[in-house]
């Protein structure tokens, strides 16, 4: 049974990862990380940490932070969870961010082979694929990644998105 302090500390950081108090919320999950090394939230709060990183623009300690919620052995099957999804998906964004737009790819196909079961996250990774496509200037690759998001993924965001792409791309946008 989790304590009261170690439930606020979680809160107060996720609030403050919320509130764009990003500085801090690193503080709060480092502190968390390092009082509740047993807690059955230290997976919440990894990738808090890399969440408030990553929005500090410190991408490369956030890649970091978020690989900690992949297994660590990779002949050793975890249970793929959201906390492994939602941290491929970042890192992705991380290495977007950075211009390592091979890696970054890496990342999203990634997610969009492994994550079965959060549709949600793999339509948003083959609309990042598209995206990485169209900075390469391949319109072409490009629409049929935004055309697969539609296709696979009708009733999402990412969906609509790509159908703003898709018509950026008709009109020469």
């Amino acid at each position: 049974q989790p304590d009261l302090a170690e439930s606020i500390l979680l809160r107060l950081a996720e609030t403050q990862n919320l509130t764009g108090e990003y500085e801090a919320a690193e503080k709060s999950y480092i502190l968390f990380i390092k009082t509740y090394t047993q807690s059955q939230w230290l997976r919440n709060a990894r990738y808090g940490t890399g969440y408030a990183l990553e929005k500090q623009e410190k991408y490369q300690k956030a890649i970091n932070e978020y690989r900690q919620l992949l297994p660590a052995d990779i002949k050793k099957k975890l249970k793929l969870d959201k906390w492994m999804v939602q941290g491929r998906y970042q890192m992705g964004e991380c290495l977007l961010n950075l211009q390592q737009y091979d890696k970054a790819m890496g990342e999203f196909v990634s997610v969009d082979t492994n994550a079965q079961g959060y549709p949600d996250w793999q339509a948003k990774a083959v609309l990042e694929m598209g995206r990485i496509l169209l900075i390469k200037n391949d319109k072409e690759q490009a629409s049929s990644r935004m055309k697969e998001v539609i296709k696979r993924f009708p009733k999402t965001t990412a969906a609509t998105v790509a159908q703003k792409y898709l018509d950026e791309i008709r009109t020469g946008g």
